[in-house]
């Protein structure tokens, strides 16, 4: 009875397994690179920062952004002139301005923060987190300054690391973690030794 029990077990998971190589997930969703989702958050820190230059729209700003390297602050210049495209916000702080915004701390970064595995076949998906943190005070100061640290979590197949990443900015580049001893080994183990097993099943079974 038990070996009858045994052999069902190990003719399901083979099944399993073969039918989950012949039909993988579909996600819908198009996959968003590291630069997307990080331009996601900044967009949400814009919302605040619109919140303030609205009530004085015909202002020429100053935007000056302190302690960030050059790729950083470029792209985050870049990116909120961009957002803002009906105001008048300049960079050369010899011109005449109405008024300063200043950005501190500034931080732009993408982490992978782990590999692992969804299903028994041991397709391997990678854990992202892309981050996004500055503060922003005003000159004048009558104008309430914010802080800003947001971040967003998701994940994404190994096999499409090449196309999220953006050579361009290293922000949008993320360092692997190391895998499991878990991930790197038991799981592949035990898939190829439960196909194993029920193969032998099977022609031991048919041979009968």
């Amino acid at each position: 009875m038990n070996f009858k029990i045994g052999k069902q077990f190990l003719t399901g998971l083979l099944f399993f397994v073969l039918i989950q190589s012949a039909f993988p997930q579909i996600n819908s969703q198009r996959l968003k690179t590291n630069l997307e989702n990080i331009d996601v958050l900044l967009d949400a820190g814009f919302e605040l920062m619109g919140d303030r230059l609205i009530l004085n729209k015909d202002w020429v700003y100053l935007i000056q952004i302190n302690h960030s390297d050059y790729e950083t602050e470029s792209y985050f210049r870049s990116r909120m002139k961009s957002r803002f495209p009906g105001y008048k916000i300049i960079s050369d702080a010899n011109l005449r301005n109405d008024a300063k915004i200043v950005i501190d701390s500034l931080k732009l970064e993408t982490k992978y923060l782990r590999l692992f595995e969804k299903d028994l076949l041991g397709d391997k998906y990678i854990q992202r987190q892309a981050i996004v943190k500055y503060r922003c005070s005003f000159l004048p100061q009558s104008i309430e300054g914010y802080r800003f640290n947001q971040s967003f979590t998701d994940d994404f197949e190994f096999d499409n690391l090449s196309s999220v990443e953006n050579d361009k900015f290293f922000f949008a580049q993320g360092v692997l973690p190391p895998q499991s001893f878990f991930s790197k080994y038991l799981v592949p183990s035990l898939v190829i030794l439960a196909s194993a097993a029920a193969a032998i099943l099977f022609f031991t079974v048919r041979n009968k």
